[in-house]
């Protein structure tokens, strides 16, 4: 590849399918962008498959950028993205889904990254692809820069998963982009227009339809007018005298209300005294965080730090990873875990930012040797 790239290398570049003869290009150049390994039969696939819309980007002959992307039904889109589209839409509905887009190091920041991106979007959005609906990916959470390209090109976060990725055996956390081709009737910006609608039809039923839609600012007549905006002091607007004070023909001309009288508040027998919180339980949970968990792992560790009055502890991933949190709602089982409990537990992550993750479904598999343990129902027993 060139070591110099012209400043008008977008012009020069050609845009054709990827083809069988271009596997060995496309192997060095996956090995080089990505940090896992695709199969051979994934390299066959993409150049012969024509569910898989494979586009390169050639300069002067050779490939300096490529993106992969499968067309397929909504029913067959990853079980845990399987609300990128509303189950309203028809079965027939297809999505694109990302697997892979790159562009050679030297050639980067030229637009050939977002010249393939729209050859996606104007292909699913010619008639033979019509019922293409939307474009998803998957992506690192630390792929800031992969993930700042996005959403710089109108895809937003659609779900954060944890531990989605299993690369050179250490799990990664990811996040699903989505972008929309219906995005320009967004379920807001349709509300909006039916309520511009209405209020222009009642406008022109209404004896005072001529008045603008900002007259209720004009009511105020000393109030400056729009775009004043000196630090002096403004002068009183004057009412023009053939325009009369607007009045409500029901209301008085001037509301006076009664005033509030001061009242001691009557003595508590408990004021002054610390009411003590019930002992958490699991009668007493609030939502259950079992009903956010994925179908993902059961993982393994060992109880610590775990407090039964205040609800919550940590367990010790036996991988090493950092601790994670549980609450008092999501143990299973018979007994109240202690320091040293061997459990299982699977992932959720933690709304509304889902950004952190906490253990569910956890259930002790190990008691800790000599340890006394508490059931449940407050009875003590010896380990």
């Amino acid at each position: 590849m060139t070591d110099v790239v012209p400043p008008t290398a977008l012009s020069e570049i050609k845009l054709r399918l990827l083809c069988q003869d271009d596997i060995d290009s496309i192997k060095v150049l996956c090995g080089d962008w990505f940090p896992i390994e695709y199969p051979d039969s994934w390299y066959h696939d993409i150049t012969s498959n024509k569910k898989f819309f494979s586009l390169a980007a050639t300069f002067k002959g050779g490939i300096v950028g490529m993106i992969v992307a499968e067309i397929k039904g909504r029913t067959k889109v990853h079980k845990e993205d399987g609300d990128i589209l509303a189950s309203s839409f028809p079965v027939d509905t297809q999505v694109a889904y990302i697997l892979s887009l790159g562009v050679v190091k030297e050639f980067r920041k030229h637009g050939i990254g977002s010249l393939l991106l729209d050859s996606l979007k104007d292909h699913i959005s010619t008639t033979a692809q019509d019922h293409c609906k939307a474009i998803y990916l998957h992506v690192l959470t630390t792929n800031l820069t992969a993930i700042h390209f996005y959403e710089n090109r109108d895809f937003k976060q659609h779900h954060y998963l944890p531990y989605y990725y299993s690369i050179r055996g250490v799990l990664k956390d990811g996040f699903t982009l989505e972008w929309s081709a219906l995005a320009s009737l967004s379920p807001c910006s349709i509300p909006q227009r039916i309520y511009r609608q209405a209020q222009s039809l009642l406008r022109s039923f209404l004896p005072w339809s001529g008045l603008s839609s900002k007259s209720g600012i004009e009511y105020g007549r000393t109030m400056r007018p729009v775009g004043s905006m000196s630090s002096e002091t403004s002068s009183p607007v004057q009412a023009a005298p053939s325009t009369p004070p607007l009045l409500s023909p029901v209301s008085p001309s001037s509301l006076h209300l009664p005033q509030s009288r001061q009242r001691d508040r009557s003595p508590s027998p408990m004021r002054g005294y610390l009411i003590p919180s019930p002992l958490p339980t699991r009668r007493n949970r609030t939502v259950s965080a079992s009903t956010r968990a994925s179908e993902g792992p059961v993982f393994t560790g060992v109880c610590k730090c775990f407090s039964r009055s205040k609800g919550h502890g940590f367990i010790k991933p036996s991988d090493g990873g950092a601790d994670i949190f549980v609450h008092v709602s999501d143990i299973e089982g018979e007994y109240v875990p202690v320091e040293g409990d061997e459990v299982s537990y699977k992932i959720c992550s933690i709304p509304p930012k889902l950004e952190k993750v906490q253990a569910v479904e956890v259930t002790i598999t190990h008691l800790a040797p000599g340890t006394k343990h508490e059931t449940w129902s407050g009875a003590v027993v010896s380990s």
